[in-house]
Protein backbone atom coordinates (compact mmCIF):
# COMPACT_ATOMS: atom_id res chain seq x y z
CA UNK A 1 0.00 0.00 0.00
CA UNK A 2 2.79 2.38 0.93
CA UNK A 3 4.59 1.54 -2.28
CA UNK A 4 1.46 2.23 -4.38
CA UNK A 5 0.86 5.53 -2.58
CA UNK A 6 4.48 6.54 -3.15
CA UNK A 7 4.19 5.81 -6.86
CA UNK A 8 0.94 7.79 -7.15
CA UNK A 9 2.44 10.80 -5.39
CA UNK A 10 5.50 10.70 -7.65
CA UNK A 11 3.31 10.56 -10.76
CA UNK A 12 1.19 13.49 -9.62
CA UNK A 13 4.33 15.46 -8.91
CA UNK A 14 5.55 14.95 -12.50
CA UNK A 15 2.18 16.00 -13.89
CA UNK A 16 2.09 19.15 -11.73
CA UNK A 17 5.63 20.06 -12.75
CA UNK A 18 4.79 19.55 -16.48
CA UNK A 19 1.67 21.69 -16.34
CA UNK A 20 3.54 24.23 -14.28
CA UNK A 21 6.09 24.60 -17.09
CA UNK A 22 3.41 24.78 -19.78
CA UNK A 23 1.33 27.40 -18.07
CA UNK A 24 4.41 29.34 -17.03
CA UNK A 25 5.27 29.73 -20.71
CA UNK A 26 1.68 30.54 -21.74
CA UNK A 27 1.30 27.92 -24.46
CA UNK A 28 -0.99 29.33 -27.20
CA UNK A 29 -4.28 27.51 -27.79
CA UNK A 30 -3.49 27.06 -31.50
CA UNK A 31 -0.50 24.79 -30.79
CA UNK A 32 -2.74 21.77 -30.22
CA UNK A 33 -4.88 22.30 -33.36
CA UNK A 34 -3.06 21.36 -36.62
CA UNK A 35 -5.70 22.96 -38.90
CA UNK A 36 -8.66 25.17 -38.11
CA UNK A 37 -10.98 27.73 -39.68
CA UNK A 38 -11.60 31.21 -38.39
CA UNK A 39 -13.78 33.60 -40.33
CA UNK A 40 -12.88 33.44 -44.01
CA UNK A 41 -9.39 32.04 -43.38
CA UNK A 42 -7.86 28.63 -42.85
CA UNK A 43 -5.03 28.33 -40.33
CA UNK A 44 -2.27 25.72 -40.43
CA UNK A 45 0.09 24.79 -37.60
CA UNK A 46 3.47 23.30 -38.39
CA UNK A 47 5.87 21.72 -35.91
CA UNK A 48 9.60 21.04 -36.20
CA UNK A 49 12.12 19.46 -33.80
CA UNK A 50 15.92 19.68 -34.03
CA UNK A 51 19.04 20.51 -32.03
CA UNK A 52 19.40 23.56 -34.28
CA UNK A 53 16.57 26.06 -33.89
CA UNK A 54 16.84 27.29 -37.51
CA UNK A 55 16.57 23.73 -38.79
CA UNK A 56 13.62 23.08 -36.48
CA UNK A 57 11.88 26.16 -37.87
CA UNK A 58 12.45 25.01 -41.46
CA UNK A 59 10.98 21.63 -40.55
CA UNK A 60 7.90 23.41 -39.22
CA UNK A 61 7.55 25.23 -42.56
CA UNK A 62 7.76 21.90 -44.43
CA UNK A 63 5.12 20.51 -42.07
CA UNK A 64 2.82 23.40 -43.04
CA UNK A 65 3.30 22.61 -46.72
CA UNK A 66 2.32 19.00 -46.11
CA UNK A 67 -0.83 20.04 -44.27
CA UNK A 68 -1.78 22.45 -47.07
CA UNK A 69 -1.44 19.67 -49.62
CA UNK A 70 -3.50 17.31 -47.47
CA UNK A 71 -6.25 19.88 -47.02
CA UNK A 72 -6.60 20.35 -50.76
CA UNK A 73 -7.32 16.60 -50.96
CA UNK A 74 -5.78 16.19 -54.40
CA UNK A 75 -2.40 14.58 -54.87
CA UNK A 76 -0.84 14.69 -58.30
CA UNK A 77 1.09 11.45 -58.58
CA UNK A 78 3.87 11.62 -61.11
CA UNK A 79 7.62 11.43 -61.52
CA UNK A 80 7.53 15.22 -61.27
CA UNK A 81 6.13 15.11 -57.71
CA UNK A 82 3.26 17.50 -56.87
CA UNK A 83 1.94 20.66 -58.48
CA UNK A 84 0.36 23.24 -56.18
CA UNK A 85 -0.07 27.00 -56.04
CA UNK A 86 -1.05 28.53 -52.71
CA UNK A 87 -0.94 32.31 -52.28
CA UNK A 88 -2.35 34.96 -49.98
CA UNK A 89 -4.53 37.83 -51.20
CA UNK A 90 -2.82 40.23 -48.80
CA UNK A 91 -0.43 42.41 -50.78
CA UNK A 92 1.97 42.96 -47.87
CA UNK A 93 2.60 39.29 -47.14
CA UNK A 94 6.30 38.50 -47.07
CA UNK A 95 7.15 35.23 -48.75
CA UNK A 96 9.75 33.51 -46.61
CA UNK A 97 9.97 30.21 -48.46
CA UNK A 98 9.20 28.96 -51.95
CA UNK A 99 9.22 25.48 -53.40
CA UNK A 100 9.40 24.97 -57.17
CA UNK A 101 8.40 21.69 -58.77
CA UNK A 102 7.48 20.26 -62.15
CA UNK A 103 4.38 18.50 -63.42
CA UNK A 104 4.09 17.13 -66.92
CA UNK A 105 0.78 18.84 -67.71
CA UNK A 106 1.30 22.37 -66.45
CA UNK A 107 5.02 22.95 -66.06
CA UNK A 108 6.28 25.13 -63.22
CA UNK A 109 4.25 25.94 -60.13
CA UNK A 110 4.94 27.08 -56.57
CA UNK A 111 3.99 26.60 -52.95
CA UNK A 112 4.23 29.82 -50.95
CA UNK A 113 4.42 29.90 -47.15
CA UNK A 114 3.58 33.39 -45.82
CA UNK A 115 5.25 34.92 -42.81
CA UNK A 116 3.77 33.13 -39.77
CA UNK A 117 1.00 34.87 -37.84
CA UNK A 118 2.49 33.51 -34.61
CA UNK A 119 5.44 31.48 -33.43
CA UNK A 120 6.02 29.47 -30.28
CA UNK A 121 9.15 27.54 -29.32
CA UNK A 122 10.94 26.03 -26.33
CA UNK A 123 13.91 23.77 -25.61
CA UNK A 124 13.34 20.41 -23.92
CA UNK A 125 15.63 18.64 -21.45
CA UNK A 126 17.41 16.80 -24.29
CA UNK A 127 18.47 20.08 -25.86
CA UNK A 128 16.04 19.85 -28.77
CA UNK A 129 14.27 22.96 -29.99
CA UNK A 130 10.55 22.47 -30.56
CA UNK A 131 9.13 25.14 -32.88
CA UNK A 132 5.45 25.75 -33.70
CA UNK A 133 4.41 28.10 -36.51
CA UNK A 134 0.91 29.39 -37.28
CA UNK A 135 0.14 30.53 -40.85
CA UNK A 136 -3.03 31.88 -42.43
CA UNK A 137 -4.47 31.30 -45.93
CA UNK A 138 -7.72 32.71 -47.33
CA UNK A 139 -10.22 29.85 -47.64
CA UNK A 140 -11.25 31.12 -51.08
CA UNK A 141 -7.71 30.52 -52.35
CA UNK A 142 -7.72 27.00 -50.94
CA UNK A 143 -11.01 26.25 -52.68
CA UNK A 144 -9.80 27.75 -55.96
CA UNK A 145 -6.66 25.67 -55.80
CA UNK A 146 -8.61 22.52 -55.00
CA UNK A 147 -10.81 23.07 -58.06
CA UNK A 148 -7.81 23.85 -60.25
CA UNK A 149 -5.84 20.78 -59.19
CA UNK A 150 -8.88 18.54 -59.55
CA UNK A 151 -9.35 19.87 -63.09
CA UNK A 152 -5.70 19.24 -63.90
CA UNK A 153 -6.04 15.69 -62.61
CA UNK A 154 -9.18 15.11 -64.68
CA UNK A 155 -7.35 16.48 -67.72
CA UNK A 156 -4.49 14.06 -67.08
CA UNK A 157 -6.93 11.14 -66.93
CA UNK A 158 -8.56 12.33 -70.15
CA UNK A 159 -5.14 12.64 -71.80
CA UNK A 160 -4.63 8.91 -71.30
CA UNK A 161 -8.10 7.92 -72.52
CA UNK A 162 -7.87 10.34 -75.45
CA UNK A 163 -4.64 8.85 -76.83
CA UNK A 164 -5.82 5.27 -76.30
CA UNK A 165 -8.97 6.08 -78.26
CA UNK A 166 -6.92 7.91 -80.89
CA UNK A 167 -4.61 4.89 -81.22
CA UNK A 168 -7.58 2.53 -81.58
CA UNK A 169 -9.07 4.73 -84.31
CA UNK A 170 -5.75 4.91 -86.19
CA UNK A 171 -5.48 1.12 -86.01
CA UNK A 172 -8.97 0.73 -87.50
CA UNK A 173 -8.03 3.12 -90.33
CA UNK A 174 -4.86 1.18 -91.13
CA UNK A 175 -2.59 3.95 -89.81
CA UNK A 176 -0.73 1.52 -87.57
CA UNK A 177 2.46 3.50 -86.98
CA UNK A 178 0.32 6.52 -86.05
CA UNK A 179 -1.47 4.16 -83.65
CA UNK A 180 1.86 3.13 -82.12
CA UNK A 181 2.80 6.79 -81.60
CA UNK A 182 -0.55 7.55 -79.92
CA UNK A 183 -0.30 4.46 -77.72
CA UNK A 184 3.23 5.49 -76.71
CA UNK A 185 1.96 8.89 -75.52
CA UNK A 186 -0.93 7.19 -73.69
CA UNK A 187 1.51 4.79 -71.97
CA UNK A 188 3.70 7.69 -70.82
CA UNK A 189 0.72 9.69 -69.54
CA UNK A 190 -0.80 6.69 -67.74
CA UNK A 191 2.15 6.57 -65.35
CA UNK A 192 1.34 10.10 -64.19
CA UNK A 193 -2.18 9.18 -63.04
CA UNK A 194 -2.88 6.67 -60.27
CA UNK A 195 -6.23 5.65 -61.75
CA UNK A 196 -4.64 4.80 -65.10
CA UNK A 197 -1.40 3.09 -64.09
CA UNK A 198 -3.06 -0.30 -64.43
CA UNK A 199 -3.58 0.43 -68.15
CA UNK A 200 0.15 0.72 -68.84
CA UNK A 201 0.92 -3.00 -69.48
CA UNK A 202 -2.13 -3.29 -71.74
CA UNK A 203 -1.03 -0.27 -73.80
CA UNK A 204 2.51 -1.61 -74.17
CA UNK A 205 1.05 -4.93 -75.37
CA UNK A 206 -0.96 -3.09 -78.05
CA UNK A 207 2.27 -1.51 -79.33
CA UNK A 208 4.15 -4.81 -79.21
CA UNK A 209 1.39 -6.65 -81.11
CA UNK A 210 1.40 -4.07 -83.91
CA UNK A 211 5.20 -4.09 -84.27
CA UNK A 212 5.18 -7.89 -84.42
CA UNK A 213 2.97 -7.82 -87.51
CA UNK A 214 4.39 -4.82 -89.43
CA UNK A 215 6.91 -5.39 -92.22
CA UNK A 216 8.79 -3.20 -94.73
CA UNK A 217 9.43 -4.70 -98.17
CA UNK A 218 11.13 -3.69 -101.43
CA UNK A 219 8.36 -3.48 -104.02
CA UNK A 220 10.20 -2.05 -107.02
CA UNK A 221 13.59 -0.84 -108.26
CA UNK A 222 15.68 -3.64 -106.75
CA UNK A 223 18.68 -5.50 -108.24
CA UNK A 224 19.53 -2.93 -110.92
CA UNK A 225 22.84 -2.85 -112.79
CA UNK A 226 24.09 0.75 -112.78
CA UNK A 227 27.21 2.88 -113.08
CA UNK A 228 28.44 5.97 -111.23
CA UNK A 229 26.27 8.94 -112.16
CA UNK A 230 23.12 6.90 -112.79
CA UNK A 231 19.80 7.87 -111.17
CA UNK A 232 16.50 6.13 -110.46
CA UNK A 233 14.16 5.20 -107.63
CA UNK A 234 13.36 2.40 -105.21
CA UNK A 235 9.80 1.70 -104.07
CA UNK A 236 9.28 0.42 -100.52
CA UNK A 237 6.01 -0.89 -99.07
CA UNK A 238 4.80 -1.14 -95.46
CA UNK A 239 2.36 -3.93 -94.65
CA UNK A 240 0.39 -5.30 -91.69
CA UNK A 241 0.41 -9.09 -91.83
CA UNK A 242 -2.69 -10.80 -90.43
CA UNK A 243 -4.28 -14.16 -91.19
CA UNK A 244 -2.18 -14.61 -94.30
CA UNK A 245 -3.11 -11.21 -95.73
CA UNK A 246 -0.92 -8.16 -96.28
CA UNK A 247 -2.75 -4.95 -95.50
CA UNK A 248 -1.06 -1.73 -96.74
CA UNK A 249 -0.18 0.66 -93.93
CA UNK A 250 -0.55 4.34 -94.80
CA UNK A 251 0.96 7.50 -93.32
CA UNK A 252 4.17 5.75 -92.23
CA UNK A 253 7.25 7.98 -92.23
CA UNK A 254 10.08 5.87 -93.64
CA UNK A 255 13.73 6.86 -93.22
CA UNK A 256 16.08 6.05 -96.11
CA UNK A 257 19.80 5.47 -95.52
CA UNK A 258 22.69 4.34 -97.73
CA UNK A 259 24.37 1.45 -95.89
CA UNK A 260 26.79 0.33 -98.64
CA UNK A 261 28.45 2.52 -101.25
CA UNK A 262 27.48 6.15 -101.76
CA UNK A 263 24.61 7.99 -103.42
CA UNK A 264 22.66 11.23 -103.31
CA UNK A 265 19.18 10.07 -102.21
CA UNK A 266 15.99 11.42 -100.63
CA UNK A 267 16.22 10.82 -96.88
CA UNK A 268 12.57 10.08 -96.07
CA UNK A 269 9.14 9.39 -97.52
CA UNK A 270 5.57 8.83 -96.32
CA UNK A 271 3.45 5.88 -97.42
CA UNK A 272 0.22 6.60 -99.28
CA UNK A 273 -3.07 4.71 -99.41
CA UNK A 274 -1.27 1.81 -101.11
CA UNK A 275 1.33 1.63 -98.33
CA UNK A 276 4.10 2.68 -100.73
CA UNK A 277 6.88 5.25 -100.34
CA UNK A 278 9.52 6.11 -102.95
CA UNK A 279 13.21 6.70 -102.32
CA UNK A 280 14.64 8.85 -105.12
CA UNK A 281 18.24 8.09 -106.08
CA UNK A 282 19.45 11.34 -107.63
CA UNK A 283 22.95 10.12 -108.39
CA UNK A 284 25.08 7.05 -107.73
CA UNK A 285 28.41 8.24 -106.31
CA UNK A 286 30.34 5.05 -105.53
CA UNK A 287 30.08 1.33 -104.86
CA UNK A 288 31.19 -0.86 -101.97
CA UNK A 289 31.96 -4.47 -102.88
CA UNK A 290 30.53 -3.56 -106.30
CA UNK A 291 27.21 -2.76 -104.65
CA UNK A 292 25.03 0.16 -103.55
CA UNK A 293 22.56 -0.71 -100.77
CA UNK A 294 19.71 1.47 -99.47
CA UNK A 295 17.82 0.64 -96.26
CA UNK A 296 14.28 1.79 -95.36
CA UNK A 297 12.90 1.69 -91.80
CA UNK A 298 9.97 3.31 -89.94
CA UNK A 299 10.57 6.42 -87.87
CA UNK A 300 9.15 5.71 -84.39
CA UNK A 301 10.28 7.65 -81.31
CA UNK A 302 10.16 5.85 -77.93
CA UNK A 303 12.32 8.41 -76.09
CA UNK A 304 9.29 9.57 -74.08
CA UNK A 305 9.10 6.17 -72.40
CA UNK A 306 12.86 5.74 -72.04
CA UNK A 307 13.18 8.85 -69.85
CA UNK A 308 10.65 7.95 -67.12
CA UNK A 309 11.99 5.12 -64.96
CA UNK A 310 13.84 1.83 -65.07
CA UNK A 311 10.77 -0.24 -65.98
CA UNK A 312 9.76 2.02 -68.87
CA UNK A 313 13.37 2.16 -70.07
CA UNK A 314 13.30 -1.62 -70.26
CA UNK A 315 10.03 -1.55 -72.22
CA UNK A 316 11.33 1.20 -74.52
CA UNK A 317 14.52 -0.77 -75.15
CA UNK A 318 12.47 -3.85 -76.05
CA UNK A 319 10.26 -1.87 -78.45
CA UNK A 320 13.25 -0.11 -80.02
CA UNK A 321 14.92 -3.49 -80.53
CA UNK A 322 11.79 -4.83 -82.22
CA UNK A 323 11.51 -1.71 -84.41
CA UNK A 324 15.11 -2.10 -85.61
CA UNK A 325 14.15 -5.46 -87.10
CA UNK A 326 11.51 -3.77 -89.27
CA UNK A 327 13.45 -2.76 -92.37
CA UNK A 328 14.11 -3.67 -95.98
CA UNK A 329 17.18 -3.22 -98.17
CA UNK A 330 17.39 -2.66 -101.92
CA UNK A 331 20.67 -3.23 -103.76
CA UNK A 332 22.00 -1.85 -107.03
CA UNK A 333 25.02 -3.52 -108.57
CA UNK A 334 27.94 -2.04 -110.43
CA UNK A 335 27.63 -2.67 -114.16
CA UNK A 336 31.11 -3.67 -115.32
CA UNK A 337 30.01 -3.71 -118.95
CA UNK A 338 29.25 0.00 -118.86
CA UNK A 339 32.13 1.03 -116.63
CA UNK A 340 34.75 3.38 -117.98
CA UNK A 341 38.42 2.82 -117.46
CA UNK A 342 40.52 4.96 -115.17
CA UNK A 343 44.24 4.89 -114.47
CA UNK A 344 45.64 6.20 -111.23
CA UNK A 345 49.07 7.76 -110.93
CA UNK A 346 50.26 8.84 -107.49
CA UNK A 347 53.21 11.21 -107.27
CA UNK A 348 55.18 11.86 -104.10
CA UNK A 349 57.44 14.90 -103.74
CA UNK A 350 61.08 14.49 -102.81
CA UNK A 351 63.68 17.27 -102.84
CA UNK A 352 61.38 19.55 -104.82
CA UNK A 353 60.43 17.01 -107.53
CA UNK A 354 57.45 14.66 -107.86
CA UNK A 355 58.17 10.98 -108.53
CA UNK A 356 55.86 8.10 -109.42
CA UNK A 357 54.96 5.95 -106.38
CA UNK A 358 53.82 2.54 -107.61
CA UNK A 359 52.84 1.23 -104.15
CA UNK A 360 50.62 4.21 -103.34
CA UNK A 361 49.09 4.13 -106.84
CA UNK A 362 48.20 0.46 -106.41
CA UNK A 363 46.63 0.96 -102.96
CA UNK A 364 44.46 3.81 -104.29
CA UNK A 365 43.07 1.65 -107.11
CA UNK A 366 40.44 0.08 -104.83
CA UNK A 367 38.90 3.52 -104.20
CA UNK A 368 38.64 4.17 -107.95
CA UNK A 369 36.94 0.79 -108.40
CA UNK A 370 34.34 1.82 -105.79
CA UNK A 371 33.46 4.68 -108.09
CA UNK A 372 32.46 2.11 -110.72
CA UNK A 373 35.57 2.29 -112.90
CA UNK A 374 37.76 -0.45 -114.25
CA UNK A 375 41.37 0.33 -113.45
CA UNK A 376 43.95 0.53 -116.23
CA UNK A 377 47.46 -0.66 -115.56
CA UNK A 378 50.26 1.88 -115.83
CA UNK A 379 53.73 0.79 -116.87
CA UNK A 380 56.44 3.24 -115.93
CA UNK A 381 59.65 3.48 -114.00
CA UNK A 382 59.76 4.72 -110.45
CA UNK A 383 62.31 7.28 -111.58
CA UNK A 384 59.82 9.06 -113.86
CA UNK A 385 59.12 12.54 -112.52
CA UNK A 386 56.79 15.40 -113.33
CA UNK A 387 53.63 17.00 -112.00
CA UNK A 388 51.33 17.70 -114.96
CA UNK A 389 48.98 15.71 -117.15
CA UNK A 390 51.30 16.14 -120.14
CA UNK A 391 54.16 14.53 -118.23
CA UNK A 392 52.21 11.26 -117.88
CA UNK A 393 49.59 11.20 -120.66
CA UNK A 394 51.78 8.95 -122.82
CA UNK A 395 51.48 6.22 -120.18
CA UNK A 396 47.67 6.29 -120.25
CA UNK A 397 45.76 4.96 -123.27
CA UNK A 398 41.97 5.22 -123.80
CA UNK A 399 41.38 5.90 -120.15
CA UNK A 400 40.56 8.62 -117.69
CA UNK A 401 43.38 9.63 -115.39
CA UNK A 402 43.30 10.18 -111.64
CA UNK A 403 46.46 12.17 -110.88
CA UNK A 404 47.41 12.42 -107.20
CA UNK A 405 50.22 14.71 -106.00
CA UNK A 406 51.50 14.47 -102.42
CA UNK A 407 53.88 17.18 -101.20
CA UNK A 408 56.87 16.28 -99.06
CA UNK A 409 55.65 16.17 -95.43
CA UNK A 410 57.05 18.78 -93.06
CA UNK A 411 57.05 19.03 -89.29
CA UNK A 412 55.35 22.09 -87.89
CA UNK A 413 54.73 23.41 -84.38
CA UNK A 414 51.01 23.86 -83.79
CA UNK A 415 50.06 26.38 -81.09
CA UNK A 416 47.00 25.36 -79.03
CA UNK A 417 47.16 28.44 -76.81
CA UNK A 418 49.24 29.18 -73.75
CA UNK A 419 52.69 27.63 -73.60
CA UNK A 420 51.64 24.33 -75.15
CA UNK A 421 52.99 23.62 -78.63
CA UNK A 422 52.59 20.29 -80.41
CA UNK A 423 54.58 19.01 -83.38
CA UNK A 424 52.45 17.86 -86.32
CA UNK A 425 53.39 16.35 -89.69
CA UNK A 426 51.61 18.20 -92.51
CA UNK A 427 51.40 17.52 -96.25
CA UNK A 428 49.30 19.07 -99.01
CA UNK A 429 47.56 16.76 -101.51
CA UNK A 430 46.04 17.56 -104.90
CA UNK A 431 43.74 15.18 -106.80
CA UNK A 432 43.07 15.94 -110.48
CA UNK A 433 40.67 14.02 -112.73
CA UNK A 434 41.22 14.06 -116.54
CA UNK A 435 39.14 12.45 -119.29
CA UNK A 436 40.56 10.47 -122.22
CA UNK A 437 41.18 13.69 -124.17
CA UNK A 438 43.08 15.36 -121.35
CA UNK A 439 40.26 17.66 -120.26
CA UNK A 440 40.28 18.48 -116.55
CA UNK A 441 37.00 17.13 -115.13
CA UNK A 442 37.51 17.96 -111.47
CA UNK A 443 40.21 18.74 -108.92
CA UNK A 444 40.52 19.19 -105.20
CA UNK A 445 43.35 20.19 -102.87
CA UNK A 446 43.51 19.47 -99.15
CA UNK A 447 45.94 19.03 -96.27
CA UNK A 448 46.69 15.87 -94.31
CA UNK A 449 47.83 16.39 -90.72
CA UNK A 450 49.28 13.55 -88.61
CA UNK A 451 50.80 13.19 -85.17
CA UNK A 452 53.98 11.57 -86.52
CA UNK A 453 55.69 10.60 -89.76
CA UNK A 454 54.89 6.92 -89.18
CA UNK A 455 51.23 7.76 -88.63
CA UNK A 456 51.24 9.91 -91.77
CA UNK A 457 52.64 7.14 -93.96
CA UNK A 458 50.45 4.35 -92.55
CA UNK A 459 47.22 6.34 -93.10
CA UNK A 460 48.15 8.15 -96.33
CA UNK A 461 46.30 5.79 -98.69
CA UNK A 462 43.14 5.78 -96.56
CA UNK A 463 43.04 9.57 -96.19
CA UNK A 464 43.48 10.16 -99.93
CA UNK A 465 41.07 7.34 -100.80
CA UNK A 466 38.26 8.93 -98.80
CA UNK A 467 38.68 12.12 -100.81
CA UNK A 468 38.66 10.21 -104.10
CA UNK A 469 35.32 8.67 -103.05
CA UNK A 470 33.90 12.13 -102.38
CA UNK A 471 35.08 13.77 -105.62
CA UNK A 472 32.50 13.76 -108.37
CA UNK A 473 33.74 12.21 -111.63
Amino acid sequence: MKKLLKTLISSLAVVFVFFGIIYAQSVPDWVSTPTFKKGSNVYYVGMGIDKDKVVARNKAIEDIKSKVVESILVEITSEAKKEMLITSDESNVEVVNKLSSEVSTKGKARIFVPTPESEYSFQDKSGNYIVYLLTKYPESKINEERARIEQIYKDMIRSVDKFIEEGDNYAKEGKLINAVISYTIAAKNSLDVEERKMNYPEIIKKIDDILSRVSVEVVGGNNKNVTVGDAGEVKFGVFYNTEGNKIPVKDVNLIFRVVEGGADISTSGTTGEDGMAICSVNKVLRFENKKLTIRAFPNIDFSGLASINQDTRRDASKLIGKTRLIFAEASWYMSMAKSQKAAIIALVEKDGKYYYDKKLSSSLSSYVIKKGYKTSSVQMSKEVSGDTYDDFSKFVKNSNLVLVKVSEPIEKNVDFGGDEKVVRVISSVTVEIYDESGNLLNSESFNITSSSKDNFESNLSKNIGKKIEEINF
